[in-house]
């Protein structure tokens, strides 16, 4: 049963903190036959630069990648070539192990694997339509997986890291327009997806719809979550909790993009046992970041609201993390930035 939410923020402000103290640091020659400088962190181990060659060869464009140390000291320089005219569009990390997308303005696409214990560096090739956005990588089991958009069409792309093999996955589902439905984001959760699907009822409301595929793009399940809310979902995530699915992020109910208060839903056996909303206003302690005088504002602001049965809202963008769960319910962790 759910019993208590506590919401836990980390308010981040913009500042630069200067050091007077001397760093390591690394000087990249701009003027020789490399380009497109990217940096890749790896946390607690190092980073990878990764550059293309300022000019191809017989149709093969090098892109190398410099394997450098916490101490920023190179430890290994390797190599692979790809079709010339091509750039790197995304990237995943995990297990020190950097995934990256290359794709031209044809039809190619290159995913380059970079193992920074072994600096071992492969790529597998494969094809898909140039008209379509790939965006929102993740990678588990050899499977590299995609939110693709193509002319409003809505779509996950997993490709096989062994062979190239692609496999789409297409939503058109109901009296559904192609336009009305939208991935709104896509979780991998024990060699299952789960796809979190936006369809539009009219302009002022839209329901959320939840597909679970194996990593082969089988649809195991799909099923409505919301029927008619007038909140919008901006953000969701879920996590896994026993046989159950907890589902959190943000909402807004004036269609923004800017989230004005939180939502906990509950999943089991593909029905929604409860889902919640909570106004960032109403939450205990959430504007004691503010000034005395600013936290005075929003009382009356709130009052004033209140008084004309009327809910005032705060915007916020939000970044959302996995929920953690204690005895008396969840704990919801996010950061909102400015």
């Amino acid at each position: 049963m759910f019993r208590k939410l506590t919401s836990a923020y980390l308010l981040l402000q913009s500042f630069i903190t200067y050091s007077q103290e001397t760093t390591n640091r690394i000087e990249l020659d701009l003027k020789g036959d490399f380009e497109s400088f990217n940096v890749l962190p790896l946390t607690n181990e190092g980073l990878l630069i990764q550059s293309n060659a300022d000019k191809a060869t017989k149709g093969q464009l090098e892109i190398k990648y410099d394997f450098y140390d916490d101490e920023l000291q190179l430890k290994g320089t390797q190599s692979v070539f790809v079709k010339e005219r091509t750039q790197s569009i995304d990237t995943y990390q995990k297990d020190q192990i950097n995934y990256s997308l290359i794709r031209n303005k044809r039809d190619y696409i290159a995913i380059i694997t970079t193992d920074f214990n072994t600096q071992q560096v492969t790529k597998i090739e494969s094809a898909y339509s140039d008209e379509a956005e790939l965006s929102d990588m993740k990678v588990f089991n050899n499977k590299a997986i995609f939110k693709a958009i193509e002319r409003k069409k809505n779509s996950i792309i997993i490709i096989d890291l062994k062979s190239g093999a692609l496999n789409e996955v297409a939503f058109n589902f109901g009296n559904y327009r192609r336009g009305d439905v939208e991935i709104e984001d896509f979780q991998v959760f024990d060699d299952e997806i789960l796809v979190y699907v936006n369809a539009k009822n009219s302009r002022k409301s839209e329901d959320l719809y939840v597909a679970t595929l194996d990593l082969n793009g089988q649809q195991k399940e799909f099923y409505k979550v919301t029927s008619n809310i007038d909140e919008k979902l901006i953000k969701i995530s879920a996590t896994k909790v026993a046989d159950k699915y907890v589902l959190t992020g943000t909402y807004s109910k004036t269609r923004s993009d800017l989230s004005q208060g939180l939502f906990f839903a509950e999943i089991q056996n593909s029905k929604l046992n409860f889902i919640k909303f909570y106004n960032f206003v109403d939450l205990k302690n959430f504007t004691s970041y503010m000034s005395d005088k600013q936290q005075r504002k929003i009382d009356r602001l709130n009052e004033r609201a209140s008084d004309k049965n009327k809910e005032l809202v705060l915007n916020y963008n939000i970044v959302n993390h996995p929920v953690k769960t204690v005895d008396t319910g969840y704990i919801f962790l996010g950061e909102a930035y400015y």
